[in-house]
């Protein structure tokens, strides 16, 4: 499926996830092509969680239910991106994708994508009509450090502050102010403002805003660099970090809105 606005066209892989497996800003491509890993290319949406779970379990009702493992000995990013979605609705720039997902997860997820020729918003929404339902949703963008032309990619989160991972990759509950931004990082962020940057000096300026504070940036691969809004931490639908845990409620689904504004930049002189 593809969707076009102005010089901006994507393409949506619908047996998985509706995930983008190609942005283009005229002759840029923003994001990373197939890999053998349905996790490692493209842009996806992360639901019913987004990233780990602690030992693959999530308490759900009062009751405890363990998850497979998808990646490794990890169940992670959820079930959304491995499985087909249907049409709901659709036109040349917008498409509304939906996904029901299984219990323990027993939840309705829908995804929005919306294209102008100068930004691009989705929408996450997990609705239940049983039960409150703990959930994390996210996006994980497979973004090229390197454009066609310009400098390799930078990431600013201003006023950020750095969830502290312990060994087994998720947060210990501890929040520390980030001083400075450091290369190869793997890790959560909680963002008052909810806002973030990725820029590739000379190319191309991607604001990204976010309904929900939390970011994680993962740019230790050598060919990308990952910023992902999400509405919580990794581990969240089990241990919140700030504030209580995020939860999807019968006539309260829980919505995640991203904007993500595109701003194109004059090429550097390089003299």
């Amino acid at each position: 499926m593809h969707l076009a606005a102005g010089d901006q066209a994507i393409t949506l892989d619908l047996s998985l996830g509706g995930r983008a497996t190609s942005w283009r800003v005229g002759d840029l491509e923003l994001l990373g092509a197939r890999d053998d890993q349905l996790i490692s290319y493209g842009m996806y949406p992360m639901a019913p969680w987004a990233g780990r779970l602690r030992n693959n379990r999530c308490e759900i009702a009062g009751d405890e239910h363990e998850f497979p493992a998808n990646f490794g000995p990890w169940a992670i990013h959820g079930t959304l991106y491995l499985n087909p979605v249907e049409v709901v609705e659709q036109a040349d720039s917008e498409v509304l994708l939906r996904y029901l997902s299984a219990p323990p997860f027993h939840c309705t997820i829908e995804i929005r994508w919306r294209l102008s020729a100068s930004s691009l918003q989705t929408t996450l929404q997990v609705s239940t009509n049983d039960e409150s339902l703990p959930a994390v949703v996210g996006w994980h963008p497979w973004f090229n450090r390197q454009l066609a032309h310009g400098a390799p990619a930078q990431w600013d989160l201003p006023d950020a502050r750095m969830a502290i991972r312990g060994g087994d990759y998720l947060p210990n509950g501890q929040l520390v102010d980030l001083v400075e931004q450091t290369p190869a990082v793997d890790d959560a962020f909680f963002v008052a403002g909810c806002a973030a940057t990725l820029r590739w000096p000379g190319a191309l300026r991607l604001d990204v805003v976010n309904t929900h504070p939390w970011f994680v940036i993962y740019d230790e691969p050598e060919s990308y660099v990952l910023l992902e809004p999400q509405t919580g931490p990794p581990n969240g639908s089990n241990t919140p970090i700030v504030g209580e845990r995020i939860t999807a409620r019968v006539g309260q689904p829980l919505t995640m809105v991203t904007d993500w504004f595109v701003t194109r930049e004059q090429p550097v002189d390089q003299g």
